[in-house]
């Protein structure tokens, strides 16, 4: 019987065409503490911000801003986030090779 790598530890250690894979269940609990804070009041929802490379600012019947975390999803930056739009959010993705 041939041995196959499946479950979280194997797709999380593979890297695809995209670059390395960020564990799903770290990058799930990054965006989980910030939405809490965000319901705690701790910090603004990030439609209420501009974003901070292109300075726009959303409107209503556009796509809705999200916080980036800009510095990993290691646990001790869950909290180190800056509201972007989807567009500079994409380009961030692709300078630090999530997408290709």
């Amino acid at each position: 019987m041939r041995e196959q790598d499946s479950g979280w530890a194997a797709r999380e250690a593979r890297e695809g065409w995209w670059g390395p894979l960020v564990p799903r269940r770290v990058k799930r609990m990054a965006q989980e503490t910030t939405a809490r804070r965000v319901r705690a009041g701790l910090i603004p929802p990030p439609c209420a911000l501009p974003c901070t490379d292109c300075f726009t600012e959303w409107e209503p019947g556009t796509p809705r801003h999200h916080y980036d975390h800009y510095l990993g999803y290691e646990d001790e930056h869950w909290a180190d986030v800056e509201a972007v739009c989807p567009r500079c959010h994409n380009r961030r993705s692709r300078r630090r090779g999530e997408h290709r």
